[in-house]
């Protein structure tokens, strides 16, 4: 960057040490019906009406038609016949110059030679970007040149008078200048490209649309695409500055609107950013109408709106403590001063003036500079965000291999405990019914005790089953394999293997259901042992099998004491159990494996009381209409 600043500060030198142009003495006349011709002009009534300016001229966004008279016998430069004089004429994006130089053998006295970015390259009078016009010693010597301007973008017009080869070494630093300021834009564009970061963040390629806009319409603006991208394509070039100029508006809206975090939390600012970036995409048309002149100054105007809002945004932000409005008041202060000076003078409100109409140029090259320094900000943090989002993801994938340890180890001493354990307790039981049947059968206590024991032994065993189940229920590579079962069936052997066939009450008002058989057997035999254990003696437990719509529905009712609202949302925890359960058997497993078999299936679960007591648990399986048997 400092290579760059350095080259700049050699080349303004340069240009300042260089030979200053002549700038010829001028005056004005509006022809706002068309009408005149320099035969017209030229009469003493008309001549009475030129009106004097010393700077550059500037009549506005304007269809009127604009003579010009210079008088060049006054300038003591111009003294020297020998001389090569050259007559620039800026901006470049002028339709239609006419100068006429005087001539004693063409008709009238003077001969008329046309300039104007409407001419290719090859046709113009000097192959420059801007109109530059050769003028014959002769010229010089009567006084007096007229120009005639008609455009269709602003009428500014900037006069000045030029040795060729001082012009020539002029030049020869504008272009060198120029080359640095499209070479820092190209070179902005091209490291954002680099970053990669457009792929995945919309500011990143709101930034290079805006970046690019300028770079587009700069190239138009200075009639650099006209001398050297299609210099034989005249109207390219001028539809070029023209399009160009609604594109980088509406680009910079967008680019703004997030920058300055304008959205739903600032409704106002929001829609009059957005109103601004729409305006301008619906002002794209006007060209090929005919109506850029009425367009481009509501252009300006919405520009010159939205920059005052930008700066007054970016002072808030930077109240509130971000780091970036800083750059983001530096960027809106520059393209304010430069767009403000360049808009009055296009506008018509300033006279016309090479530093007033550069002046948004060299106004955008600030703020853009300012706009990269703050991508460059959010580029470190978003590398800082990753680099601790990595960190953190090592951290999980840590705490994930111990925790897959812990579980692996787990289940390998819940798996030996099993087998450990099994044997022995298979070994308890068989006993105990060996010593039933030798036992004296007029003591009941006797009876009691071996029945107490075999209790046990299966609550043991219960309890084996249930932390197996668990842990299998939790491998994270565990898969379901669904088919069609048929319902009655299916509940008429649960019902059985639960030894609960004089206490449920089935209703089946489904044929069907696409479950895994193994895991939905634990699921609805954890429900019916639940009812079965917590119901009061001699009531019935009611299983209902129906379809609702996309789900197949189990409903187990019991007609227990009830779970407490307190107490609802925990019920299908990991070992979970309600309070006050007293002696009923329980691992607090079983609730837990209807949840973890629910959403297997991809389905749910959920339990609330009954009215008249007692509880009603619904489990809930998708019902694959594709895959009707």
């Amino acid at each position: 960057m400092r290579r760059y600043l350095w080259l700049l500060l050699i080349l303004g030198l340069q240009s300042a040490l260089a030979a200053p142009p002549a700038v010829p003495q001028m005056a004005v006349l509006e022809d706002a019906q068309h009408s005149e011709t320099l035969a017209s002009i030229q009469q003493p009534d008309r001549q009475a009406l030129f009106k004097p300016f010393d700077k550059g001229f500037s009549g506005g966004y304007s269809r009127s038609v604009f003579w010009f008279r210079l008088s060049l016998a006054q300038t003591d430069t111009l003294r020297a016949r020998d001389d090569h004089w050259l007559l620039e004429i800026q901006p470049p994006y002028l339709d239609d110059l006419r100068l006429y130089l005087p001539d004693p053998r063409a008709p009238g006295g003077y001969k008329e030679v046309r300039g104007g970015d409407l001419l290719p390259l090859n046709e113009r009078p000097y192959a420059y970007r801007s109109t530059v016009f050769r003028l014959p010693p002769e010229a010089l010597q009567g006084g007096e040149l007229y120009l005639r301007l008609h455009t269709s973008s602003s009428s500014l017009l900037i006069a000045k008078l030029w040795k060729q080869e001082d012009f020539q070494s002029a030049k020869i630093s504008e272009y060198g200048a120029f080359g640095l300021y499209y070479g820092l834009l190209l070179t902005l564009i091209l490291l954002m490209l680099w970053q990669g970061l457009w792929r995945k963040d919309r500011l990143f390629r709101a930034f290079l649309l805006y970046a690019g806009g300028i770079m587009l319409f700069m190239l138009g603006a200075n009639g650099l695409a006209s001398q050297f991208i299609l210099p034989q394509h005249p109207w390219v070039g001028h539809y070029w500055t023209q399009y160009g100029s609604f594109l980088m508006y509406a680009s910079g809206a967008y680019f703004y609107r997030l920058v300055l975090q304008i959205d739903a939390r600032t409704p106002w600012l929001n829609r009059c950013y957005k109103l601004i970036q729409y305006s301008h995409l619906l002002l794209l048309p006007t060209p090929a109408l005919g109506l850029y002149v009425e367009a481009a100054g509501l252009a300006v105007s919405l520009t010159l709106l939205m920059i005052a809002l930008g700066t007054v945004r970016s002072i808030s932000l930077w109240r509130a403590g971000n780091r970036a409005a800083g750059l983001l008041i530096l960027a809106h202060f520059a393209s304010l001063m430069g767009a403000l000076s360049a808009g009055l003078a296009l506008l018509g409100w300033l006279p016309g003036d090479l530093w007033l109409v550069h002046g948004f140029q060299i106004g955008s090259l600030a703020s853009i500079l300012a706009c990269a320094q703050v991508m460059v900000w959010r580029v470190r943090a978003m590398e800082r965000q990753w680099r601790d989002e990595q960190l953190r993801a090592l951290g999980f994938e840590r705490q994930s291999r111990i925790e897959q340890q812990a579980r692996r180890a787990q289940a390998d001493f819940i798996s030996l405990l099993s087998h450990e354990v099994r044997t022995p307790l298979a070994m308890i039981d068989g006993a105990v019914q060996s010593l039933q049947l030798m036992a004296d059968t007029h003591h009941p206590e006797v009876q009691q005790r071996h029945s107490r024991i075999r209790r046990g032994v299966r609550r043991i065993n219960d309890l084996l089953e249930h932390f197996l189940h668990s842990e299998r229920l939790d491998e994270p590579d565990l898969r379901i394999t669904p088919q069609w079962l048929e319902c009655q069936a299916f509940c008429n052997q649960l019902i059985q293997d639960q030894h609960l066939a004089q206490h449920v009450q089935l209703h089946v008002a489904t044929p069907s259901v696409y479950a895994d058989p193994q895991l939905t057997a634990i699921a609805l035999g954890n429900l019916l042992s639940n009812a079965g254990k917590y119901s009061a003696a001699g009531q019935p437990i009611e299983l209902h099998l129906t379809r609702q719509g996309d789900w197949f529905c189990c409903e187990v009712n019991d007609r227990g004491g009830g779970i407490t609202d307190a107490h609802l949302p925990h019920i299908f925890q990991r070992f979970y159990r309600v309070p006050g359960g007293g002696d009923v058997d329980g691992s607090g497993l079983g609730l837990y494996m209807v949840r973890r078999i629910a959403e297997l299936h991809g389905g749910q679960v959920n339990a609330e009381p009954r009215d008249g007591g007692g509880m009603c648990f619904k489990l809930l399986l998708p019902y694959p209409e594709e895959a009707n048997p």
